[in-house]
């Protein structure tokens, strides 16, 4: 309240000065909106990489006026920095080039998304044709996206804003003279929290599209700034601490670029390169050798301007790298301020798809507890355990077992750069949820280490008895003591020694330790005693072999009790129910005596180099037990199907999807309402088609875009979903980029460099019922003619745009409620179709592709030997005008758009959902047509050419 009548004290002092100021002031709201200046030489190149849209929204929209209003409103408050800026324009101008130069999907004119694509330089273009002061306002930007989440940021702008507005007004109403365009700056509207936050959000999206362009640079900095630990400041008041950051910022890096070196006492200006792109060369103090130097080898900077870090002066922290600590008191809607703490480097260091495959190896070392020094022995092991597994690489079902083998094959080719991905592995394992139905304990190898369980695996007895001998052999109370193996074959029970003995008189010597261990004194051999059916065992000179008969005994399921001699022997381990191995309890104490043998990865291993283990039914028993782990593999498998083509479009993953267990929320639902247990298989195909797959694929890259699982309701109509924008991407359904011929599964998408000029994530659907416009009554005066087969292209004045309705619904996870800023937001957005700028129709093109009227007609066989080009049947129609589409005559049609995908797609969808005839075949012809094959029963067919 107290700010608001100092404000109103500053609005009518200016309403009482000169008319020559009063005249001014009046005309402020017009020099915020519209003067533009011309960029700095240096800022230039950016327009060549600009979309319409963006430019038009840089320099004279919404965009300039924030930046406008912002570089007047901290005008005075930082240094000088003209070299700063200066190669702060070269740099972005070499990166937005760059970006386009690497950008796989070229934007195609005429296209829905057209407008959206390309680098997202919007707000920094605003500043470079605002004000001198706007630059330096926008490097706070970019330095507040770096350190915090995009609702944490809006919640800072927020604060720093009504601050600095009330230091103004302080200032006024103490008698300081002040800058007239300051004061201004404080009665003028008050900067919106919405313009503040697409402010911010076009400063993340360009750093996330620099970060990929100087990944190299920005990985050699993070393997120093993550390996220290050092705040920003001390300061936790946000004004009192970003505006000093960025002051030091400023300041140490425009000395830096001229040549001067800097010591490093704070985070601040480490914080500036990680958001700047601009590297100087570092020196490390206080390592074993005393000092190193690393040369970054950047042109920007001058050779002097050296970076000195000392990692000994700063306090070890739970934390790594630049941190930051502030109060928040605008991030809630209720409540005291905040404290909250963000890593500089947290979600800018964004991981590949095979990165995030790296990591989890690590996670499952971890859940393991496997020694860092065991580290390569496991991941041997997993890499024979896998590749023992039969599998299909055609098959989905069996996409969790390449989730092993191929990141374990990516980290021994390069086990220097995948280290600290195994590392961060390791310290987040909490990524693999934990197991919360029956099984309450995750067994270390999938439990393989387990005799019963690995016996079970075994391909036959004689596997088993190996097996068992192998184990044994490991227990020295048990060579004195005395063992036999009882084993189940054809439901009969067997004996088999552990160990070899001597036999005298026919009859085993268990006891006998003394000449046993002596050879010289009689001979050690193996023996088996076998029933009847005898025929499964082969004898080797090594081993004899004596029926039951000669060695009577009976059994129970944890004793074997011999006749002659009289012995008892108890059970020690393995399976009871197949093949065990019992030790010799005269006295029973013989069990709490002996321990059972220590198993080994190095066990299972050597079950598959001797082929003791089934392979199939190992695989099938990975797949059937209760293991959070194989879970994990099978969501990630599946991700894999969705990421093989987005990672090669520059598609990244919030590390901070690691922080908390993979919970989509799809998945856990179907898990928990289940009433019966889902093997991998089944949840491997729930993925893929039980659980509407475009809608799935779409929560798991959202999930993997903010690393939060923010879609927590089944769409029910997936055929509306056109995609998402997240930073500098934006997500689309594959077959929103192709022409109608090509098909493409609902969980494909594309990743586009671009984004739309929204905060946040943006999930876009179409509406219900799309409109069309009306028919023209006197387009019946243009009478269609013959077609002729000629290729011809009669719609290339066709395009596709795209537009939001007001309907939004803010998306939150369950962390966020309360909070100001949504995270994500579903938002109903229009694709039109329009002919040289009039409008044609709304259109729902996946709808419309997967419309039962509509009909690929397949490239002509090779049994077609009618002659090229073929003569179309004489009553074919052409049609060759929008208004000859939407009042369509009956009979056979032939649309002409030959070679143009986006007029096809759009007639296709135009076609499917607003013409009129009342029974319709829509045929989408290949590009080489026969026009004597086709037979289609239908009265009304329209051929799409």
């Amino acid at each position: 309240m107290a700010n608001n009548l100092s404000v109103g004290k500053l609005q009518a002092a200016l309403a009482s000065a000169t008319n020559e100021v009063a005249v001014a002031a009046a005309n402020i709201n017009f020099d915020f909106a519209l003067v533009k200046y011309d960029a700095p030489p240096e800022y230039q190149p950016l327009l060549q990489t600009l979309s319409s849209y963006r430019r038009a929204e840089a320099e004279g929209g919404s965009q300039h006026v924030t930046a406008r209003k912002l570089g007047a409103l901290f005008d005075g408050l930082c240094p000088s920095t003209p070299n700063l800026i200066g190669k702060f324009g070269k740099r972005a101008a070499e990166i937005s080039r760059a970006a386009v130069e690497n950008n796989q999907q070229k934007p195609t004119e005429n296209w829905i998304f057209s407008e959206y694509t390309g680098v997202d330089s919007t707000s920094l273009w605003a500043a470079a044709t605002s004000r001198q002061a706007a630059l330096p306002v926008y490097l706070l930007a970019c330095m507040l996206a770096r350190a915090w989440s995009d609702a944490d940021a809006t919640s800072l702008w927020v604060e720093i804003v009504a601050e600095r507005r009330r230091e103004i007004t302080t200032r006024f109403e103490n008698g300081e003279p002040l800058p007239f365009a300051l004061t201004a700056a404080v009665v003028q509207q008050e900067i919106s929290r919405e313009e503040l936050a697409k402010w911010d959000a076009s400063a993340r999206a360009w750093l996330r599209t620099a970060d990929a362009v100087k990944a190299k640079d920005r990985k050699q900095f993070l393997l120093i700034a993550n390996n220290i630990s050092i705040p920003v400041n001390s300061e936790t008041r946000p004004f009192k601490s970003i505006i000093p950051a960025w002051i030091s910022a400023l300041g140490s890096m425009e000395k830096i670029l001229i040549g001067a070196p800097h010591a490093v006492k704070d985070g601040s200006v480490l914080l500036g390169i990680s958001a700047w792109h601009i590297y100087p060369d570092m020196i490390i103090f206080s390592t074993p050798t005393g000092s190193r130097r690393i040369d970054m080898k950047d042109d920007l900077v001058h050779p002097g301007g050296v970076v000195s870090l000392g990692l000994s002066d700063y306090e070890p922290r739970g934390s790594r790298g630049v941190y930051w600590s502030l109060s928040l008191a605008n991030h809630r809607f209720y409540g005291r301020p905040i404290r909250k703490s963000s890593e500089v480097n947290g979600d800018g260091s964004r991981l590949t798809f095979a990165e995030l495959q790296v990591v989890v190896m690590g996670a499952i070392l971890s859940r393991w507890r496997v020694p860092q020094a065991e580290t390569d022995n496991t991941l041997r092991f997993l890499m024979q355990l896998a590749a023992a597994l039969p599998n299909n690489a055609a098959s989905f079902d069996d996409r969790w077992i390449d989730m092993i083998t191929k990141p374990i094959m990516d980290y021994f080719r390069n086990e220097e750069s995948m280290a600290p991905l195994i590392s961060l592995g390791r310290r987040r394992s909490e990524f693999i949820p934990a197991n919360t139905r029956d099984q309450a304990t995750e067994y270390v190898y999938f439990g393989l280490t387990r005799a019963d369980i690995l016996l079970n695996l075994a391909g036959s007895s004689e596997d088993r008895i190996d097996l068992l001998r192998r184990l044994a052999g490991r227990i020295e109370e048990l060579k004195q003591t005395g063992a036999l193996i009882g084993f189940l074959h054809n439901e009969e029970w067997h004996l088999a020694t552990a160990f070899p003995i001597r036999i005298r008189d026919g009859k085993p010597l268990f006891t006998d330790t003394t000449e046993r261990q002596d050879s010289s004194k009689a001979e050690q051999i193996q023996c088996r005693w076998l029933g009847k059916d005898d025929d499964f065992f082969h004898p080797s000179p090594s081993e004899r072999v004596f029926p039951t008969g000669r060695l009577p005994f009976q059994r129970t399921r944890t004793r074997i009790i011999l006749k002659d001699p009289s012995m008892t022997f108890s059970f020690l381990f393995g399976d009871a129910d197949a093949a065990a191995v019992f030790v010799l309890d005269n006295d029973f104490n013989a069990t709490s005596r002996i321990p059972s043998p220590p198993m080994s990865h190095d066990d299972i291993v050597w079950c598959l180099q001797y082929d003791l283990i089934r392979p199939q039914e190992l695989k099938s028993y990975l797949e059937a037990i209760n293991s959070p782990i194989i879970e994990t593999l099978v969501v990630v498998g599946f991700a894999s199907d969705i990421y093989s083509t987005l990672s090669s479009e520059g598609a990244t993953i919030s590390p901070r999807i690691l922080t908390a267990p993979l919970g989509i929320h799809f998945i856990e639902k179907r898990l928990r309402d289940s009433t019966s247990e889902i093997d991998k298989r089944q949840l491997a195909e729930m993925l893929r088609q039980g659980l509407s797959p475009r809608w799935s694929a779409l929560a798991i890259i959202a999930y993997f875009e903010i690393g939060k699982d923010i879609i927590t309701v089944k769409y029910t109509d997936e055929d509306k979903i056109l995609g998402l924008s997240s930073g500098d991407s934006i997500y689309v359904p594959s077959n929103l980029l192709h022409d109608p011929t090509v098909s493409c599964r609902p969980y494909h998408f594309n990743r586009l460099l671009g984004n739309l000029a929204r905060p946040g994530l943006t999930i876009l659907t179409s509406p219900e019922q799309p409109e069309v416009r009306e028919i023209d009554l006197g387009s019946w005066r243009q009478a269609p003619g013959q077609f002729d087969g000629s290729q011809l292209d009669c719609f290339k004045s066709t395009s596709l745009h795209l537009s939001f309705t007001d309907w939004a619904i803010p998306l939150h996870h369950d962390s966020a409620v309360g909070q100001r800023d949504s995270e994500a937001a579903h938002v109903e957005a229009v694709i039109s179709v329009r002919d040289a700028g009039c409008w044609v129709a709304d259109i729902n093109i996946v709808a419309a592709l997967n419309n039962s009227d509509v009909y690929q007609l397949p490239e002509p066989l090779g049994t077609c030997n009618h002659l090229r080009p073929t003569e179309p049947p004489p009553h074919y129609i052409s049609v060759e005008t929008w208004d000859q589409i939407l009042d369509c005559s009956e009979g056979v049609l032939v649309t002409r758009s030959f070679g143009n995908w986006v007029s096809r797609v759009a007639i296709v969808a135009v076609l499917a959902q607003h013409c009129r005839l009342r029974s319709k075949r829509i045929v989408i012809c290949p590009q080489r047509m026969c026009w004597k094959c086709p037979k289609i029963p239908a009265h009304n067919i329209i051929f799409v050419y």
